[in-house]
């Protein structure tokens, strides 16, 4: 159980679908966790989202994103940013977004997915995320 809340708290609830639609192990899922969000897995500039119905389509994108590793295809490793260099930069699109007079609905869409895989990497380090409007 410790295991299983380990895993929630480090890549969110996404882990346990891809692990049950694909049976990927979780050392693959690790190589691979930096193209998964809620929305779905990423690959070739599209999200296929994490539907049951979607299965063969999860399970060829997982395939596909493990080759690239293999192949070393991947991004190479950097340096993580330091913390507070990281935290500015968040504070700064916090209020380069405040700038904005309106987003369209394509516009919205994307920017939710990307608030979501920002609040899900930090969950993962254990922050607390509320909505406090």
């Amino acid at each position: 159980m410790d295991r299983e809340i380990s895993y929630l708290r480090q890549y969110g609830p996404a882990f346990f679908t891809v692990r049950q639609l694909t049976r990927i192990s979780v050392r693959e899922y690790r190589t691979i966790a930096a193209n998964i969000t809620e929305q779905g897995v990423n690959v070739g500039g599209g999200v296929i989202a994490l539907l049951p119905e979607n299965a063969a389509q999860v399970g060829a994108a997982v395939k596909e994103l493990l080759q690239r590793v293999e192949n070393g295809q991947r991004k190479p490793e950097s340096e993580p940013a330091p913390f507070a260099a990281t935290l500015r930069r968040c504070r700064a699109v916090a209020a380069q977004l405040r700038s904005f007079d309106g987003l369209d609905p394509e516009e919205r869409l994307e920017l939710a997915k990307a608030v979501a895989e920002i609040r899900t990497a930090a969950g993962g380090l254990g922050a607390v995320v509320w909505d406090h409007r």
